[in-house]
């Protein structure tokens, strides 16, 4: 199984989490117009999050090469896609939205998402990621 391949399918698993995550949170905390407001949120990410999409491989490229145990690389792994996903939900945010993005109270909301499907894709893909380090 090849980089890309690898990447494209924990890019999608992690979308799908995600969106899952933000759909359940913004519905009990702010009703059907914040599970409205999650949803779009999860079909516009399809579109702004391709960009990750190159730098996921490098990672993945250097997760191969990184001379320690394989849990270890995938905590490493785990712990860059998390730090990449954060920063780039801040920083979209800050462009999107100006400073006042982040007195927006949804903020705490999706970045708690992008936390825990980031943490949960890991486990899932483990084998996935383990069958491309095999390559």
């Amino acid at each position: 199984m090849s980089a890309i391949t690898t990447t494209l399918v924990l890019w999608f698993r992690t979308l799908l989490i995600n969106g899952l995550v933000n759909c359940v949170v913004f519905l009990f905390a702010e009703g059907i117009k914040g599970f409205m407001i999650a949803f779009v949120s999860t079909i516009a990410s399809l579109f702004l999050t391709a960009p990750l999409i190159v730098p996921m491989v490098v990672l993945l490229k250097w997760f191969k090469k990184l001379p320690y145990e394989f849990i270890d690389r995938a905590v490493w792994l785990a712990f860059m896609f998390v730090a990449m996903a954060a920063a780039y939900i801040l920083l979209a945010g800050f462009v999107l939205g100006g400073p006042d993005f982040f007195a927006e109270k949804e903020v705490p909301y999706f970045l708690f998402s992008a936390m825990v499907a980031a943490a949960l894709v890991v486990p899932v893909c483990i084998n996935r990621v383990k069958q491309f380090d095999l390559l």
